[in-house]
């Protein structure tokens, strides 16, 4: 059980890198992947307890959460999720609350029509 809480934790906070590197170097990437995005957020703060909890996550005790720096906060958590991984990523942390984002599904490409 303690390999694979240590397991979670490296794999959330290799997530954390990985946001990180889109939202600093890979911009053009994480536009495109934002724009697909649908939703809304539902400010659960999943996402504020991705590896360790944030100092900055005030929770409420109606479920609600606030972050205490949201004008000024990290790109990271500014444009969470970035991709489906993220939200599965959050999904370790609380799979009893859905996130409000989600990723819809690309339409098939379409070959070109019969002649």
């Amino acid at each position: 059980m303690k390999a694979k809480k240590i397991k979670q934790k490296v794999d959330l906070g290799i997530g954390k890198f990985r946001r990180f590197a889109q939202t600093t170097f890979r911009k053009d990437d994480m536009r495109r992947s934002l724009a697909r995005r649908a939703g809304e957020c539902s400010r659960c703060g999943a996402c504020c307890e991705l590896a360790f909890e944030c100092v900055f996550l005030k929770k409420y005790k109606d479920g609600r959460t606030t972050c205490l720096i949201h004008g000024i906060k990290w790109d990271n958590c500014k444009y969470f999720p970035i991709t489906a991984k993220d939200i599965e990523d959050r999904d370790k942390v609380r799979p009893d609350v859905p996130c409000g984002y989600h990723f819809p599904e690309h339409p098939a490409k379409r070959g070109k029509a019969a002649r």
